[in-house]
């Protein structure tokens, strides 16, 4: 599956990631095996500065996993153009 960084059309969004062809409703693009939570979760996460990043599984081994997971402070830190920031916040949105 081709991906593309390209705007998005929905208001205030900024930047969002495109695949090149359509995806069937039947498609897998990728099987989560994280915890799930609900939203009161991810903002109590958010407050305490413990909210989480998506490794997609099958590219990274555990160990190249907790080495992202150690970096991504101080690479979202960074005014690099792999940083894709919220529109109308300083807030990473996406690090390629």
């Amino acid at each position: 599956m081709t991906l593309v960084v390209k705007n998005s059309q929905l208001p205030k969004a900024g930047k969002g990631l495109f695949t090149k062809k359509p995806i069937k409703k039947s498609d897998k693009i990728i099987e989560y095996l994280g915890e799930i939570i609900d939203w009161k979760e991810y903002e109590k996460r958010v407050l305490e500065d413990k909210d989480g990043y998506l490794f997609f599984p099958g590219l990274f081994s555990p160990e190249e996993t907790k080495a992202l997971n150690a970096a991504v402070p101080e690479l979202y830190s960074r005014r690099e153009a792999y940083n894709v920031r919220e529109k109308d916040s300083d807030a990473v949105r996406t690090n390629f």
